[in-house]
């Protein structure tokens, strides 16, 4: 079961219960497709992570960060180009803060991506995306089964269908 988790926001607990109730893994994705930075988002995801992840009575293993950050309101696709790397960046400190805090057996999942509508220059495909979190400086390879980690790009999974 998908949903969203944000600070401040109302009926997370249930969620969480309602899934385990019925028997259905919970995947929730922390915010939404912006960059959150800062303590406050990162000490939230630990709160939540100690709260609902792996040796709890809910045992979430998998945490997926953000949701559609391929459609910002970008004006241009050099725009959404630069705004996937900063998501990657924003992703990387993310899962380096819940390292940090020892919380193991988690594993972190790119976010959904949103499928891309021909007319709006912003918005890049899912593939730009993917592409873009690379980046120019980086030397990571993509492909469906590829892990990226330990080519410059530690933390991040591309794994495509059936994976």
């Amino acid at each position: 079961m998908r949903f969203r988790v944000s600070p401040g926001q109302a009926g997370v607990a249930n969620a969480f219960k309602e899934a385990h109730r019925a028997g259905l893994t919970a995947l929730p994705y922390i915010g939404e497709g912006g960059i959150y930075s800062g303590s406050k988002w990162f000490n939230y995801a630990i709160r939540l992570m100690e709260e609902y992840g792996p040796g709890t009575l809910y045992d979430t293993e998998y945490w997926e960060i953000g949701n559609e950050p391929n459609m910002p309101p970008s004006s241009t696709k050099e725009a959404g180009l630069a705004y996937a790397r900063k998501f990657a960046g924003y992703y990387e400190e993310m899962v380096r803060a819940v390292r940090e805090a020892k919380i193991t057996g988690v594993h972190f999942l790119l976010p959904g991506l949103y499928g891309f509508r021909p007319g709006n220059p912003g918005h890049i495909t899912p593939r730009e995306f993917l592409r873009g979190i690379e980046g120019p400086s980086r030397k990571c390879r993509t492909s469906t089964r590829q892990s990226l980690s330990g080519h410059q790009c530690p933390s991040i999974r591309v794994q495509g269908p059936g994976s």
